[in-house]
C-alpha cells in the first residue's frame, strides 16, 4: 500500500508543481517504473518457480462393455473403439510419447451398448503415441431448440500407448496367436468344468505384453459364434445360447466376453483378425445345420463381429465384409485371407475349398504390385488339406505334406497348389496358419509354412493321437511327428534382411516353463 501511495502522491504533486515541465514529469514516471520493476519482477519470477502443476482430473466411473480397443492402424492414423454400458460423453486425448501437450478429439455422446469410434488422423508414421479416454456420464439431449450448457468435468481413464504403421523400413516385431477358443474356455471355467485353460491364456496375455509387439495378428477360432461344444452361460445377465448362435445378440455377447479376455492386449496393440471356422462366417451353412453350420450363421456372426471389431477393409481395401485385406508396415506386406466365406457347399474333399474368384484375383494383384522386401500370408488353414473323413473338422487339416503324394515334395491338394505357386512366384517368405492346435514349421520351395500352436487349452487336441495326423506332421519322415503340443504364441522379429521366428511357451501351471523359447528359426528376404 505504501508503494501505491507513493505513486499516487508523486504523480499528483508532479502535475501541480511542475506545470509545463514535461521533462520533470517524465523523470518521475521513469523513476516509479524502475522501482516497480525492481519490486515486482522477482515476485513474478517467484510465481513462475512455484507454479502449481495441472490438477489431475478425477477417474472416469462410466462402465464399459468393451474397453479401449485399437484397430486399423495406418501410416498416419488409428481407430480407438469402446462400447459403453451406459449413456456417456467422451473424447480421446493423445500425444507423441515423450511430449507434454495433449491433443484431443471432438466429444462423442452415445447411449449404452453402442460403439464409440475415435478416428485419429494426421499422425506421424512409425511413431509411438500415448492416449487416454476422458469421459463422464451422459445425459439425454434436451428437445431442440433448447440447449443447456454442460460444465460437468470429464473424468479420465488409464493412459495407454500405440504405434502407427511405419512407411519406411525399420526393425519391428509382431505376434501371431491362433485358436484360443477363449469364449469356450471361459464358459467352461464359469461352469466349473475346466479352470486351467483360462490360466494358460492369461499366461499368453502376459507373455505378449512383455514382448511388446507393434501389433498382433489373430489366426482365428477366438470368439466361437459357431461352436459344437458350447453349453450356454450368462454374460452380464444375458444368455449366450448353446452351441452355435441363433441371434445377433448371442453373437455380440460372445464377442463381448472374448474382447474382455483380450482387453489387456487390445488397449496397447492393434488386433488383426483372421476368420476361422469358429467365427461362424462360413459360406456353406444350410437349413439342416450340418455340424451346426446354419444358413443364417454367417450373417449373424458378421454383424456381431463388426460391432466389436471395426471393419479393416474400410481402411485397407479387400473384401467388403473385412474377411480379407492387406497392409504394409516397415517394408513388409501383410496379407490376411478368408478361407471360409466363399465355400458354398459343405466341403467333403480338399478340392471343395476355394478363396473364390474375386479374392484369388485380388491376392495375385496385391502380391504382384507390392515391392515390399517381406511378404507374409495369414489364413486359418490351407485351402485344401488332407481328406480324412472322420468328424466335422477333418477338413483343412495338415501342412506341407497335404500333397498328392503325401510327401513334402509333392503338389499341394486342392486350390492350395495354386496359392503356393503364387507365393513362390511373388516372393512370399512365410505363411502363418492355425486350426490344428499344434506348432510346427516346414519349408516348401523356399516358403516357410508356420502352424502357430494355440495360446490356451488344457491338453493336446484329441486328433493329435490319430495316425493320419501324426503322419501328416512327420515332416522329416523319420516315423515321428515333428510338432510341439505345448501352448504358446509366435513372435516374429524383422530387421533388415532377416526375420527371427520364435515359438514361446505359455504355461499357467509352472512358472519355470512359462516364457521358454521352444523353437527358433531365422529366415532371409
Amino acid at each position: 500500500m505504501g508503494n501505491l501511495k507513493f505513486w499516487s502522491e508523486h504523480v499528483r504533486g508532479s502535475g501541480r508543481g511542475t506545470r509545463g515541465s514535461g521533462g520533470e514529469v517524465l523523470r518521475h514516471v521513469l523513476t516509479v517504473i524502475l522501482i516497480a520493476g525492481a519490486l515486482f519482477v522477482p515476485l513474478s519470477a517467484g510465481f513462475l518457480l512455484v507454479s502449481t502443476p495441472e490438477k489431475e482430473p478425477p477417474a472416469c466411473t462410466v462402465a464399459f462393455f468393451e474397453e479401449e480397443t485399437l484397430a486399423n492402424p495406418s501410416w498416419d492414423g488409428i481407430t480407438i473403439q469402446l462400447i459403453p454400458a451406459e449413456r456417456v460423453d467422451a473424447y480421446v486425448e493423445f500425444r507423441r510419447s515423450g511430449t507434454d501437450r495433449w491433443k484431443k478429439t471432438g466429444v462423442q455422446s452415445g447411449a449404452g451398448d453402442e460403439p464409440l469410434r475415435f478416428n485419429l488422423h494426421s499422425l506421424q508414421s512409425g511413431t509411438q503415441y500415448e492416449y487416454r479416454l476422458r469421459c463422464r456420464e451422459g445425459r439425454e439431449a434436451p428437445p431442440s431448440p433448447f440447449k443447456v450448457k454442460d460444465d460437468r468435468p470429464f473424468g479420465v481413464r488409464a493412459v495407454h500407448t500405440f504405434k502407427t504403421l511405419a512407411k519406411k523400413e525399420k526393425p519391428f516385431r509382431f505376434v501371431f496367436m491362433t485358436d484360443s477358443h477363449i469364449f469356450r474356455w471361459w464358459e467352461a471355467s464359469v461352469l466349473g468344468i475346466d479352470n486351467t485353460s483360462v490360466k494358460t491364456f492369461s499366461s499368453s496375455i502376459r507373455n505378449v505384453e512383455e514382448l511388446g509387439p507393434d501389433f498382433i495378428i489373430l489366426g482365428g477360432d477366438e470368439f466361437l459364434t459357431h461352436c459344437n461344444q458350447c453349453r450356454g452361460t450368462f454374460v452380464d445377465g444375458e444368455f449366450t445360447g448353446e452351441r452355435t448362435i441363433s441371434s445377433v445378440r448371442e453373437g455380440e455377447l460372445r464377442y463381448r466376453q472374448g474382447m474382455r479376455m483380450f482387453s489387456p492386449l487390445a488397449a496397447e496393440f492393434p488386433l488383426f483378425l483372421t476368420l476361422g471356422n469358429h467365427e461362424g462366417e462360413a459360406g456353406f451353412g444350410n437349413e439342416g445345420g450340418k455340424c451346426n453350420h446354419f444358413s443364417n450363421t454367417k450373417a449373424l456372426s458378421e454383424q456381431a463381429r463388426l460391432k466389436y471389431l471395426p471393419n479393416p477393409s474400410e481402411v485397407y481395401g479387400g473384401g467388403e465384409e473385412g474377411g480379407y485385406y492387406s497392409f504394409e508396415h516397415a517394408g513388409a506386406l501383410f496379407v490376411v485371407l478368408d478361407v471360409m466365406r466363399y465355400v458354398s457347399e459343405y466341403p467333403s474333399s480338399p478340392e471343395d475349398w476355394t478363396l473364390g474368384s474375386e479374392q484369388l484375383a485380388w491376392l495375385e494383384k496385391t502380391l504382384k504390385e507390392s515391392n515390399a522386401k517381406w511378404k507374409f500370408i495369414f489364413l486359418h488353414h490351407l485351402v485344401g488339406g488332407y481328406a480324412s473323413r472322420d468328424g466335422c473338422y477333418s477338413y483343412g487339416r495338415g501342412g506341407i505334406r497335404a500333397t498328392d503324394t503325401g510327401r513334402r515334395d509333392g503338389r499341394f491338394l486342392g486350390e492350395q497348389a495354386r496359392l503356393h505357386d503364387l507365393f513362390v512366384r511373388y516372393g512370399v517368405q512365410a505363411v502363418f496358419f492355425g486350426h490344428d492346435h499344434v506348432f510346427v514349421s516346414g519349408e516348401k520351395d523356399g516358403v516357410l509354412y508356420v502352424l502357430g500352436g494355440h495360446p490356451s487349452g488344457n491338453a493336446p487336441p484329441s486328433w493329435e493321437r490319430k495316425k493320419v495326423f501324426r503322419e501328416q506332421y512327420d515332416y522329416n519322415e523319420d516315423g515321428f511327428p515333428d510338432y510341439l503340443i505345448e501352448n504358446g504364441v509366435v513372435s516374429v522379429d524383422v530387421q533388415g534382411d532377416s526375420a527371427v521366428i520364435r515359438y514361446i511357451e505359455s504355461n499357467g501351471e509352472d512358472a519355470s516353463l512359462n516364457g521358454r523359447v521352444l523353437f527358433e528359426k531365422t529366415i532371409f528376404s
